[in-house]
């Protein structure tokens, strides 16, 4: 704990590095379900709702289509954010295709601000520690 406290920028960057690489590489979007709109489902499940609801119900057919549509656009959104951030982890590495260069250099970045955060927080620790002497 005493190290975590040490390098606490250092830590954060890490912990957000973290996040951000399962955020990115294993979360699928979720979006509220046609059945039960307190559950989140996959874009999948969505369909296979969809289907079943239009099979049923040819009366509110056009409703159904509405909020499926709703539902759609909502995962293309947040596909669309996963997407700006992967596309600006590879500008960083200078590349124009999505590559693990890219995304391992965006990592490696956030951990160097967290590092240089770390040593400028000791130098005034140790500049203040110099003064009282």
């Amino acid at each position: 704990m005493k190290t975590i406290k040490h390098y606490k920028s250092t830590s954060f960057a890490v912990i957000i590095a973290i996040i951000l690489s399962v955020w990115l590489i294993g979360c699928q979007s979720t979006t509220e379900s046609l059945v039960n709109p307190e559950e989140k489902v996959t874009k999948s499940v969505l369909e296979k709702e969809f289907e079943f609801l239009s099979s049923k119900v040819d009366a509110n057919i056009e409703e159904i289509r509405l909020e499926y549509q709703k539902r759609l656009e909502d995962l293309k959104r947040q596909d669309d954010i996963k997407r700006a951030i992967t596309e600006a982890s590879a500008a960083v590495a200078n590349s124009g295709t999505i590559n693990p260069v890219g995304i391992i250099t965006l990592l490696a970045a956030i951990l160097g601000i967290g590092s240089i955060a770390d040593n400028r927080k000791k130098d005034g620790i140790i500049a203040g520690m110099k003064i009282k002497e």
